[in-house]
């Protein structure tokens, strides 16, 4: 009987502690993303199709922030579209597929951009955002991987 009780109270110890012994620590809840995500960023896009040179030009970001959702705008080449990206504290990720409207891209009339992922982070003083996103790029018979990054300031 005092061997049950003992292993008994050691159970409920171990529980109270949440663990068991193995020497994990759980980890700590997530947390929401900054709210400093929240806002206008003005910056550059550079996108480099896979096998040519990368192209820079000026963008523009508009990111709503709640928990830990942070709901990117403007993410196509022509300013529309938009992604749900989770995460926590200063980073937050996307993946899924967005098929951009057609744009002209140099002698091509129509080239149609689809993004699979990206990954957003906030610097440490809150006032630059990096994306980097991966896709690809469809127009005049071809279809080239994609690799873009966003950097912009407050």
């Amino acid at each position: 009987m005092r061997t049950t009780a003992l292993a008994l109270t050691a159970v409920a110890l171990l529980s109270a502690c949440g663990g068991g012994g193995d020497g994990v620590t759980p980890p700590p809840p997530a947390t929401d993303l900054d709210p400093r995500l929240a806002g206008s960023w003005p910056g550059t896009l550079t996108i480099t199709p896979q096998g040519y040179a990368a192209s820079s030009a000026p963008a523009t970001l508009e990111v709503a922030v709640a928990g830990r959702t942070a709901t990117i705008s403007k993410v196509c080449p022509d300013g529309t579209g938009s992604v749900a990206a989770t995460g926590s504290d200063r980073g937050a990720a996307w993946g899924g597929s967005l098929a951009c409207p057609a744009v002209a891209v140099g002698p091509c009339p129509s080239v149609v951009a689809t993004l699979t992922s990206a990954t957003g982070t906030l610097s440490a003083d809150g006032l630059t955002l990096t994306v980097d996103a991966l896709g690809s790029a469809t127009g005049c018979f071809t279809t080239l991987g994609v690799t873009m990054r966003f950097v912009g300031a407050k």
